[in-house]
């Protein structure tokens, strides 16, 4: 039959056709439930590429063929592979071969087999002609073969190759973000979503059958069916074998499955089956699944594919797989379980992938097994290298549920509670414990304790924290080197219990007074300890880089805080652009350990260190993602988000959002210093008295509890006498700064100390010390501290009467404000300007000023060598729209590549920021 209702999606696929075939390349979407004739479309296609010389590879994706790494790749390309083996001998495309041998390298080097892959397609182009890739239910494509389609879909036109994906509505995806950029490259323009067929083309349909049948069947089938082409052909097919009398309308499509079945012979519906377990199989493996001789099993494959419920060739498999889903839907469930257990051994004696066996195992019943819990345990562990934790979590548990051996049980508990630490699951913290009442051996109680400790702390919970730290130390000798790593998890919590904390800081300052701790995990708890308090901080990149020396994450089990320990220090000393090297490199790894947690812990650090810098918009989209994953339960995300979102917010001039972030961030020594927070939102809403009060008690619990000497950290001193100065109250003022400035002083950190000679000299009307802040803070990265400083000094020379002095750096503040993205620091300096008697006017910027701040973030992480996927992947964008903004980039810099902007353009490290001057509704 041919198809109804889908003259508009025929056109489309006959322009990627033609794209394609003119050398230009061209990607669709088919998407739509199942059933609604997207397999019916990509036949169509095939047969036109064939009639018109267009080279077509089709392949379906399966749900157990997702667990394959590149799987979907190798069986789209193998058999040119064979065909022509010539192909794999010549430049990049040699990286691919490994796929083809059967030796493919592990986790971990995606990059240069897809870049292989790619390769590949263009020889297979150049020496055949036009070729377009097809890939039925795409949404169970393994992850890394998506990836490659998205690669080769981003380089169409380079190579002239096509890709046509059908995707099934609210299936479960194998990796949606790799199908969300291939859909996302197709557009709406290519994107084709058939609609259900309508009772005009259902009668067109039953005409064509059934010329008798009348209107009552057209309607019967339409209330049956709502119009799903699949389940209108398989009535249709019924009511031709006069069978449609035995089934109620509308009919579940497990009844119509069992009507194309019906007269085909008991080893056909038990090779149906088999073959509907095994998702895909060679007829051998679904005949003895089946208990069908293989040489008997011909027959009834041949009498399946005829009947459309196989596709032709082999492995064999169903054409829909909704038809496999309701044929299994009729087996019994202690016997669907049997047969996907006997699947499993069938699997694993064939020599298949544990992967592969797992899937089966996990449909399967728990029956005492060791090998079953073996398998699955190390299907987790693979799983989990690939950077997918909720699946190994899926793994463990029905590892668990076998059950184990008792000698194994506390093992697998303690990788369960690792797997759901990695996935973010707030049940890890349960299963620690568990684990803990059942472990004997103390390497693996080391682990459970520290782990415990970990996830305890990020729950906010310090004071458990610490004691499950403590209790883990109690159980290790004193000589036990493994000691430290314990160590740093009751110090970093037990700081943040008021009755614990003096003797920790205490206990901490003894350790950094030594040789540093040989443990990463407790160097970076000194080494933040060293940061807060003052303490050496001239050594502080040298111990940075002993921290992160073996691994950028410090200790890939903290759940990311350790880096955060290491990069906040640095950025507390105003070395950002070093944390953000850091950051980056540990945000890369986590993105390969898929571990939400330790994302949230390094994203809020960045954000922090491009706050200083003043990068506005980069620390937004870093905070904008934090509160995307945050829908796990852990209270310290919004302790961690909260702080940097509110100063943030207060910078942009949006008030209201400030307060409530505010509000949404948990009070307690937990966040310490968050009133110096509540005190900045008062200020910038010109409550004075309310901020004084607010930055008093910052000040309480940053040098009272917790023996901050580091103004750096959050300048509570210089905050409160801007405070007392706007109530004029300005002895007091002074003789709050005054320390601070003598602190700042004698550690020599740039940006503190350029905060409080700000407010020094703006306190005392002391032009000498203004203009010291802004030469001090031109030899820092803190560029919006910069901004503010030249704003204040512009206006202490109009106060003082020298207006012509005030322009130069006010101008200087209202162009660096608006290239940084301040808006209040901004819309002061250009009251100010006025007020100094300048006419500021909207003239057109050039050169690097005249690209705006999206604009700019591409192009400096282009200037730093970063290709156009990782520029997409960190600033949360489509390639397209890396490429429109370098274009734009390009034609307002005048250069014509991406080598000619490194002159232009600061290699992009990554940054930070803090507060404004009185009477200018921002930040003190």
């Amino acid at each position: 039959m041919g198809l109804v209702e889908r003259e508009l999606e025929c056109a489309l696929l006959e322009r990627v056709m033609r794209c394609v075939s003119s050398g230009d390349g061209g990607v669709a979407i088919v998407e739509g439930p199942p059933g609604i004739g997207k397999t019916a479309l990509v036949r169509w296609l095939a047969r036109r590429c064939q009639s018109a010389g267009v080279g077509i590879r089709t392949v379906r994706a399966t749900e157990l063929g997702a667990e394959v790494s590149f799987g979907l790749a190798r069986r789209l390309l193998e058999s040119d592979v064979r065909r022509r083996p010539e192909l794999l001998r010549t430049g990049w495309s040699r990286r691919a071969r490994p796929l083809f041998d059967g030796d493919a390298p592990g986790g971990g080097v995606a990059a240069p087999l897809i870049e292989g892959l790619v390769a590949l397609v263009g020889e297979l182009i150049r020496a055949e002609g036009p070729l377009l890739l097809v890939v039925d239910d795409a949404q169970w494509a393994d992850s890394d073969s998506l990836r490659f389609l998205g690669e080769l879909a981003e380089r169409r036109h380079e190579l002239g190759a096509g890709a046509v994906l059908t995707v099934s509505d609210g299936a479960w995806v194998a990796d949606r973000a790799a199908l969300d950029q291939i859909i996302a490259i197709a557009g709406s323009g290519g994107t084709i979503t058939p609609e259900p067929l309508s009772a005009v083309a259902i009668g067109e349909l039953v005409a064509a059958r059934l010329p008798a049948a009348g209107e009552e069947l057209t309607d019967r089938l339409a209330a049956a069916t709502g119009g799903n082409p699949l389940l209108v052909i398989a009535l249709l097919d019924a009511a031709e074998r006069d069978e449609l009398e035995h089934l109620r309308v509308p009919a579940p499509v497990t009844r119509l499955v069992l009507s194309r079945l019906r007269d085909l012979g008991a080893e056909a519906q038990e090779l149906a089956v088999a073959v509907a377990v095994l998702s895909e199989a060679p007829l051998r493996l679904a005949a003895e699944l089946a208990g069908v001789p293989p040489a008997v099993a011909e027959a009834p494959a041949d009498a399946l594919i005829a009947r459309h419920v196989l596709a032709e060739g082999e492995p064999l498999r169903f054409s829909q797989p909704v038809v496999a889903d309701a044929l299994l839907q009729t087996i019994a469930g202690f016997d669907l379980s049997a047969r996907h257990r006997r699947a499993a051994e069938l699997l694993a004696r064939d020599g298949a992938r544990d992967e592969h066996i797992a899937a089966h195992l996990v449909r399967s019943r728990p029956s005492g097994d060791a090998w079953s819990c073996d398998v699955l345990r190390r299907a987790a562990l693979t799983a989990l290298g690939r950077g997918d934790p909720a699946g190994a979590v899926r793994l463990l548990e029905r590892a668990l549920a076998e059950p184990p051996l008792p000698a194994q049980r506390g093992a697998l508990l303690v990788e369960l509670a690792q797997a759901r630490a990695a996935a973010g699951s707030p049940a890890a913290i349960e299963a620690f414990e568990s684990a803990l009442g059942q472990l004997r051996e103390p390497s693996q109680r080391l682990e459970a304790w520290h782990g415990l400790s970990r996830l305890l702390y990020m729950r906010a919970e310090h004071a458990l924290a610490a004691t499950a730290a403590a209790s883990g130390l109690s159980e290790l000798p004193e000589a036990d080197p493994r000691r430290e790593r314990l160590l740093a998890d009751e110090l970093s919590a037990a700081i943040f219990v008021p009755e614990l904390s003096v003797d920790a800081m205490a206990r901490t300052e003894a350790l950094g007074a030594g040789s540093p701790p040989s443990d990463p995990l407790l160097l970076a708890h000194v080494i933040v300890h060293q940061a807060w308090r003052g303490i050496d901080v001239e050594r502080l990149p040298e111990l940075a880089a002993a921290a992160v020396a073996d691994d950028p994450l410090v200790d890939a089990e903290s759940g990311g805080f350790a880096l955060s320990f290491v990069a906040g220090a640095l950025n507390m000393t105003d070395q950002t652009p070093r944390s953000c090297e850091l950051l980056n490199a540990g945000l890369a790894r986590v993105a390969e350990r898929g571990d939400p947690l330790a994302e949230v812990a390094l994203r809020c650090c960045r954000a922090w260190a491009r706050i200083y810098q003043g990068r506005l918009e980069a620390a937004r989209r870093d905070l904008d993602a934090v509160q995307a994953l945050n829908r796990l339960g852990w209270t310290a995300v919004d302790g961690l988000c909260g702080p940097p979102l509110v100063l943030l917010l207060i910078e942009l001039g949006d008030l209201e959002g400030a307060r409530v972030a505010l509000r949404r961030t948990p009070r307690g020594l937990h966040n310490p210093g968050l009133p110096w927070f509540a005190g900045a939102v008062a200020y910038a809403a010109g409550d004075y008295t309310a901020a004084l009060e607010a930055f008093e008690q910052a000040g309480q619990e940053l040098e009272g509890m917790l023996a901050m000497g580091n103004p750096g950290v959050l300048p509570w001193r210089s905050s409160a006498a801007m405070a007392a100065a706007q109530l004029g109250r300005i002895e007091y003022a002074e003789a709050l700064v005054t320390p601070e400035l003598e602190r700042a002083t004698g550690l020599g950190v740039p940006r503190a100390l350029g905060i409080a000679l700000r407010a020094a000299g703006f306190i005392t009307d002391d032009l000498a010390l203004l203009e010291r802040s802004v030469a001090v803070l031109e030899q820092s990265p803190a560029a919006l501290e910069l901004a503010r400083s030249l704003l204040f000094l512009g206006i202490a020379y109009r106060r003082a009467r020298r207006t012509r002095d005030a322009r130069a750096p006010l101008d200087r503040s209202l162009v660096l404000a608006r290239e940084l993205g301040a808006t209040v620091v901004a819309e002061r300096a250009l009251q100010e300007l006025k007020a100094a008697g300048a006419r500021p006017r909207s003239r057109p910027r050039t050169g690097v000023q005249a690209l705006t701040a999206s604009e700019r973030n591409v192009a400096e992480l282009a200037a730093s060598g970063r290709t156009t996927r990782q520029i997409a992947g960190e600033l949360f964008l489509t390639p397209k729209t890396v490429e429109s903004h370098l274009t734009r980039v390009f034609r307002k810099l005048g250069v014509t590549s991406r080598a000619q902007l490194t002159p232009l353009l600061p290699p992009a490290p990554e940054p930070e920021a803090e507060p404004l001057p009185p009477e200018s509704a921002s930040v003190p």
